[in-house]
C-alpha cells in the first residue's frame, strides 16, 4: 500500500505544481493580449482542471482507509478509525483554499466585473492557498519517508515549490509590478484601456504606489526571505540541497522575469527581472554554519545581505537618495528577516511533525483570514480610488 500511495501523491503533486507553475505564466501573458471576458479563460481551466485532478487523487487516497492509514506515524498523536491523518488534514486543508478561491473569484467577478487587484480576497487566498497545499504535501511525503526515504532531487523540487508559492503568496502584486515602468507600461496597453474596470484597477495600484519603491516592500521581501531560507531546507537537511534549491529557483525565476520584460520591451531595465537577493543570503548562513559563527549573528548578516541588495536594487521612492529613508528601509528589512524565525518555528515544524490543531490553526490563519484580511486591504485602496 505504500508504493500506491506513493504513487498517487507524487502524481497529485506533478499535476498540482505542473497547473500552478505553467498556468500562472500563461494566464499573465493572457490577459496582456486578451480581454476579460470570463472566469473560464483557457489559463483558468488549465490551472483549475489540473487542481480539480489532484484533489481527485488525493481524495482517492482519503476515501481508501488502507491509502490512509499509510500516512499515520503511528505515534500516540496518531489518529484512528476514520479521522484523517495530520498530514493528510494539512493536504486536503491547502486544496480546500484553492478551491474555494476559485469559486470566490467567480463570485467576485460577477460582483465587480474585471475590476479586481491582486491584493483581492480571491486572488490572495489562491496564493496563500498555494502555500498551504505545497506545504501539505511536503507533510504527507514526509509522513511516508520511514519507508520510502525522500532522494535529494524529491526534496529539492518541493524546496523550489514551497519557495516559488511562498513568493507569490507574500509579495502579490509587488511580484509583478517592479518598478513604476513596469506599471506604467502594463496599464498603458491597449487591451488594459479597452476595458475600463481594468485600467481602474491599475489606477488604484498607481494610486497607492504598489510596486516595488513602495515603502514597505523591502521589509515585506526580507520577512519572505528569511522564511524560505528556511524552507529551502525545510524537506531535507542537507545545505547542499537547499543552495542547489534556491539556485535552481532563482534561475527560473530570472528567465522568466526576463521573458516578461521582454515582452514589455523592459528588459533593458535590470530592476525588472532582477531576482531578489535569497541565493547571497542563504550563503551567508551556510558560510555561517561551515566556520561556527554564533548562530544569531548570522541572520543578522545574512538578513543584512538580502536588506541592503534589495534597497540597492530597489530604493525608496519616498526621499528618493535621502540616506536616511534608505538606512531606515535597510533596518526594517534586516529586523524583518531576522523575525521570520518566528514564522517559520511556527509553521515548519508542523509540517515534519503535524498535529491536527496546529494543522486546522495554520488553514484557518493563512488560507482564510490572512487573504480576508488583505481583501479588506484591497476594498479600502478600491474606495479611495475613483
Amino acid at each position: 500500500m505504500y508504493a500506491t500511495a506513493l504513487l498517487r501523491l507524487r502524481a497529485a503533486l506533478a499535476l498540482f505544481a505542473t497547473g500552478a507553475l505553467v498556468g500562472g505564466p500563461w494566464d499573465m501573458l493572457w490577459h496582456l493580449d486578451h480581454a476579460f471576458e470570463s472566469f473560464f479563460s483557457p489559463p483558468h481551466l488549465f490551472i483549475y482542471g489540473l487542481a480539480a485532478a489532484s484533489m481527485a487523487l488525493v481524495a482517492s487516497i482519503l476515501f481508501d482507509g488502507k491509502l490512509r492509514a499509510t500516512f499515520s506515524r503511528g505515534d500516540a498523536g496518531a489518529p484512528s478509525g476514520r479521522a484523517l491523518p495530520p498530514a493528510l488534514l494539512f493536504l486536503a486543508g491547502g486544496l480546500l483554499v484553492v478551491l474555494t478561491s476559485g469559486l470566490l473569484d467567480e463570485l467576485w467577478h460577477g460582483a465587480f466585473g474585471v475590476d479586481e487587484t491582486r491584493l483581492s480576497a480571491p486572488h490572495a487566498m489562491f496564493g496563500w492557498g498555494l502555500l498551504v497545499a505545497v506545504l501539505g504535501f511536503g507533510s504527507a511525503r514526509l509522513a511516508l519517508a520511514a519507508r520510502a526515504p525522500l532522494g535529494p532531487l524529491e526534496a529539492a523540487l518541493l524546496a523550489v515549490l514551497a519557495l516559488a508559492f511562498s513568493l507569490y503568496a507574500f509579495l502579490l502584486p509587488f511580484l509583478v509590478y517592479s518598478t513604476d515602468t513596469t506599471l506604467a507600461a502594463i496599464a498603458g496597453l491597449p487591451v488594459i484601456q479597452a476595458q475600463p474596470g481594468a485600467a481602474h484597477t491599475f489606477r488604484i495600484y498607481e494610486a497607492w504606489h504598489i510596486e516595488r519603491a513602495n515603502l514597505v516592500f523591502v521589509p515585506l521581501a526580507a520577512l519572505w526571505g528569511g522564511l524560505a531560507a528556511s524552507l529551502a531546507g525545510l524537506f531535507d537537511g542537507r545545505k547542499s540541497t537547499a543552495v542547489a534549491s534556491v539556485a535552481l529557483a532563482t534561475a527560473v525565476y530570472a528567465l522568466l522575469w526576463y521573458g516578461f520584460a521582454l515582452r514589455l520591451g523592459l528588459a533593458g531595465d535590470l530592476r525588472t527581472w532582477l531576482p531578489l537577493p535569497l541565493l547571497p543570503a542563504l550563503l551567508v548562513l551556510v558560510a555561517g554554519a561551515r566556520f561556527e559563527w554564533p548562530a544569531s549573528r548570522t541572520e543578522w548578516m545574512a538578513g543584512a545581505a538580502f536588506a541592503g541588495i534589495t534597497v540597492l536594487a530597489w530604493p525608496p521612492s519616498v526621499g528618493v537618495g535621502n540616506p536616511i529613508v534608505a538606512a531606515a528601509a535597510f533596518a526594517a528589512g534586516v529586523l524583518a528577516f531576522k523575525g521570520a524565525g518566528f514564522f517559520i518555528g511556527a509553521v515548519g515544524g508542523v509540517v515534519a511533525e503535524p498535529e491536527a490543531r496546529r494543522v486546522e490553526a495554520i488553514v484557518v490563519v493563512l488560507g482564510f483570514l490572512v487573504p480576508f484580511g488583505l481583501g479588506l486591504l484591497d476594498l479600502f485602496m478600491r474606495a479611495g480610488t475613483a
